[in-house]
């Protein structure tokens, strides 16, 4: 991934500067606390322009409706202070011009508003995109005087450039570049043959605009003076991204392994849309993985602590023993007696009982009895909370299986919602959508997460039909629907059996063992989570690469 550079920001300034003039801003919204989006309206066509200060994904353009959802944009009920006031200042106001100063990543947005007695209030809203330092900040440019920042930094942030409402706004420090195209071609050309070597880092360094990513670029095609010349002057632009989406230009001077756009607005959307959709996958993964484990960690604690309490059941038969060893001897044993070592007559070993000096004998056997029972009665207990707590660690291993093999965002928004269930659901929930493939003219249907699991086994499938999974792995159910076929044949069930140990926590095992059984002999137990099921009259067939 590569960074928004000056050059490419100025050539977005150009592209939209016609649009920009006279548009009126209808409507402001702000998502995050590193995001604005603005609503514009000219000639009867409405922009949302779209601007994002994150330090590792800053950007502006025009949001388009192909790549608004890989955004993942959730627009909160309550708007932020920041929010609030450029709703005062801008919504209704028009657009005098914009501008992005000489070699800058700040993009100005120039408008005028009216006072509450109807004086004009000319106002600035300066975009500065410059990674870590990236920020939004609203000022009177007649004035220079900050109304409002969407970060306030102070001067423990920085004794250079402080920001914050009621202080003048200057512009961040400039470094000392010079002017390519002013510069003699003789002092070019020498600075080339001197740097020959480390062109990319001297030329991005000494001269405006020239961007590591473009001088990188500009080497490659062997045209270095021509192609630097034509950047600068604005020509031949090309917009396109890599396929592989490591980078983006403006003048495409490599043609090869590029997707093409016919504007910078929509290269940038493309680009920085791939990247947030990637952003917000990995952050939703990460957080779902760390309350999966989380949980884990802590039904695997529990376990151990119902562990122990089950295994007092031999503590529990000794008092038993005790119990009937006292009443076989009642002949022999008299009230006052604190110990009596006696026969077992299961083993004609000799054991010590401890009994109460104030008890009879048969009240001590009671004693012994229900010392029995009390540890009869916690161990059936503990063993029943052990089958739900095995359960729910098998549960979360697949859940954290499933995590960390999604790879889009619905199918890791369905895990949220399985596993962290909203109070209060604002909307409908999408339907469950399940990857469906075709093997020999079977529908086979793949489950990648337990909403979808569960969706195979109570909405899609047929008591007939064939239900594949991972022996005691978490995995992947795997059902082939067999329509109007009475049976499945060999290659199919082969075929259903690979996939069933691709989509498992088995899959890079040389050989797994794969179960199967008609779906009729799946049942859902009441109470238990999503995707889980248990079965009867099933096969095995031993999958390997």
């Amino acid at each position: 991934m590569i960074n928004l550079d000056s050059l490419t920001l100025k050539l977005f300034e150009l592209e939209n500067a016609d649009y920009f003039e006279d548009a009126r801003i209808q409507k402001i919204q702000q998502p995050t606390r590193r995001d604005l989006i603005i609503q514009l309206h000219k000639a009867g066509e409405t922009r949302k322009l779209y601007i994002n200060i994150n330090p590792g994904l800053y950007h502006i353009c025009f949001l388009t409706n192909e790549n608004l959802p890989k955004r993942h944009i959730i627009i909160p009920q309550q708007p932020p202070m920041f929010c609030m006031l450029l709703r005062k200042y801008m919504v209704g106001s028009r657009i005098v011009r914009v501008n992005v100063p000489e070699d800058e990543r700040i993009f100005e947005i120039y408008f005028e508003t009216f006072s509450e007695i109807g004086e004009i209030i000319p106002l600035c809203l300066a975009i500065e995109l410059m990674g870590k330092h990236s920020n939004v900040i609203l000022y009177n440019y007649e004035t220079n005087i900050i109304l409002g920042c969407m970060h306030n930094i102070g001067a423990e942030k920085s004794r250079m450039r402080e920001l914050s409402g009621g202080l003048p706004y200057i512009y961040p420090p400039k470094t000392k570049k010079e002017n390519f195209l002013k510069t003699p071609i003789e002092v070019i050309r020498a600075r080339m043959e001197i740097d020959r070597n480390n062109l990319c880092d001297s030329f991005s360094s000494y001269f405006q605009y020239l961007s590591k990513a473009l001088m990188k670029e500009i080497i490659s095609s062997g045209e270095i003076e021509k192609n630097i010349f034509s950047a600068l002057n604005h020509k031949n632009i090309l917009p396109s991204i890599a396929k592989d989406h490591s980078d983006f230009s403006a003048f495409s001077f490599i043609k090869e392994n590029r997707i093409f756009f016919t504007s910078i607005n929509e290269m940038l959307d493309q680009y920085y849309s791939f990247y947030m959709e990637k952003s917000a996958l990995t952050s939703l993964k990460q957080s779902l993985l760390a309350y999966a484990e989380k949980e884990l960690k802590k039904n695997k604690t529990t376990l151990e602590k119902q562990q122990s309490q089950a295994h007092r059941i031999d503590k529990a038969l000794l008092q038993r023993k005790k119990a009937d060893i006292i009443m076989a001897n009642l002949y022999q044993l008299k009230k006052g007696i604190a110990k009596v070592t006696l026969k077992d007559f299961q083993s004609n070993d000799p054991i010590e009982i401890d009994l109460d000096e104030a008890l009879t004998p048969i009240e001590n056997a009671n004693r012994y009895y229900k010392l029995y029972n009390k540890s009869k009665t916690a161990y059936e207990i503990a063993s029943d909370m052990m089958k739900k707590t095995n359960e729910k660690i098998e549960y979360l291993e697949t859940v954290i299986y499933q995590t960390q093999t999604a790879t889009n965002f619905e199918t890791l928004c369905e895990i949220e919602e399985e596993i962290l269930p909203k109070p209060i659901k604002t909307k409908k929930s999408a339907q469950t959508k399940v990857e469906e493939i075709e093997i020999n003219g079977y529908k086979v249907f793949i489950g990648k997460n337990n909403k979808q699991n569960d969706y195979i086994f109570s909405k899609i499938s047929s008591p007939e039909d064939i239900w594949f999974h991972a022996q005691n792995s978490p995995g992947s159910h795997i059902l082939v629907k067999l329509g109007e076929k009475k049976e499945i044949d060999d290659d199919t069930l082969l075929q259903a059996a690979k996939l069933a140990k691709k989509y498992s926590k088995q899959s890079t095992a040389k050989k797994a063992p794969i179960i199967y059984t008609k779906r009729k002999y799946l049942k859902r137990p009441p109470n238990t989570p999503a995707g889980y099921v248990t079965y009867k009259g099933e096969k095995e067939i031993f999958v390997s690469d």
